[in-house]
This record gives structure tokens, sequence and C-alpha cells, in this order.
């Protein structure tokens, strides 16, 4: 008797198994579809062409996943803007690289490229 429930056990599970068997496809996959074709699967798998529906579609190609990556903006040529000059010129003057008189010329120099 203990056998014929084990049987009877490992027979509906196999029995699911292979009812849901395009989800789980599905799933395996990474498919990005793969909660719709669960949901058709649950619900006309019991109509067999239900079933073979869910099966191609499982199968049907992998939308990859795009990653987008955000990058500041580069600028076209190798210059500095005129705002990072001046403050990469400020920094000089602050760590004592140039004195007031050269930090004076050259942010005057930097001023006049802009006109």
């Amino acid at each position: 008797m203990s056998f014929d429930y084990t049987f009877n056990f490992l027979a509906a599970l196999v029995g699911v198994f292979i009812y849901f068997l395009p989800a789980v496809i599905a799933y395996a996959r990474g498919h990005h579809n793969w909660v719709p074709i669960l949901l058709l699967n649950f619900f006309t798998a019991w109509f067999l062409l239900g079933w073979i529906i869910a099966l191609i579609w499982s199968t049907t190609a992998v939308k990859p996943k795009t990653v987008q990556i955000n990058r500041p903006e580069r600028q076209t040529d190798n210059t500095l803007s005129l705002k990072q000059q001046l403050e990469e010129l400020r920094g000089f003057y602050d760590s004592g690289l140039i004195n007031e008189q050269e930090y004076k010329q050259k942010k005057a120099d930097i001023l006049q490229t802009m006109r």
C-alpha cells in the first residue's frame, strides 16, 4: 500500500513539472516575459494548444538587458572650460604655487580669451 502512495505522489510531481515546463524553461533562460508565460501556462495549459503556445513562447529569443551608464559630458577638444581654468588657477594661487601678481595676470589672460 505504501508503494502505491509513493508512486502516485511521484507521478503527480512529474505531471506538475511537465504541466509547468514552459514556465520553468522561460524562468531558467531569463526570458523577459516569464511571468506572462507562467500565467498563460497556468490558465491554458490544460488545453494542449495553450501548453504548446507557452512552450514555443518560452523558447523564443530573450531580449538582452540594457544598462545605461550616465557619463559626464566630455569637451570636444582638449582645452578646459573657462570655469575649470579659473578654478585650477585659483587652486594654484591658494596652494602657493603662484603669487598674487601671477594669479591676476593669468586670470586676465583667461578672461581675455572669453571676449
